[in-house]
């Protein structure tokens, strides 16, 4: 894995990065780690964290697509919990909590209950570091 940042890492991405990193390694033992995990605000889709496997199976495309589907979380009610497949054999996950989205691409036969875990867990750490930082 290898994370992408916008600015310093803070204890916030720092706890964001290592969850991803530790689940994606247990993930890994069953062959099917999320290739890609994004948390972003829902209003603008602005990306706060991202985290992405190493492999060649994400390109250009899947992260266009998943910019644009954030994007496009903004400015209407949405589902706070749905999948998304894509052309290419993968699914994007999203869950929306507190005005934050997180999404996350996976090959098409990972589960959907562990995606869905694997982002609600992703969304614990997120808050609660959001909420330590603020006090």
């Amino acid at each position: 894995f290898f994370f992408i940042q916008r600015t310093p890492l803070t204890n916030k991405t720092k706890r964001f990065h290592s969850l991803t990193l530790s689940l994606s390694r247990s993930q890994q033992q069953r062959k099917m780690p999320p290739l890609l995990t994004y948390a972003a605000r829902v209003s603008d889709g602005l990306p706060l964290v991202a985290s992405m496997t190493a492999s060649s199976e994400i390109g250009d495309d899947h992260k266009s697509q998943a910019k644009e589907l954030l994007r496009g979380l903004g400015g209407r009610t949405t589902t706070a919990k749905m999948s998304i497949s894509t052309s290419s054999n993968k699914v994007f996950f999203y869950v929306i909590r507190d005005n934050i989205v997180y999404l996350t691409l996976t090959e098409s036969s990972y589960p959907k209950r562990l995606a869905f875990l694997y982002l609600e867990e992703i969304a614990d750490v997120f808050l609660e570091s959001l909420m330590a930082d603020h006090h």
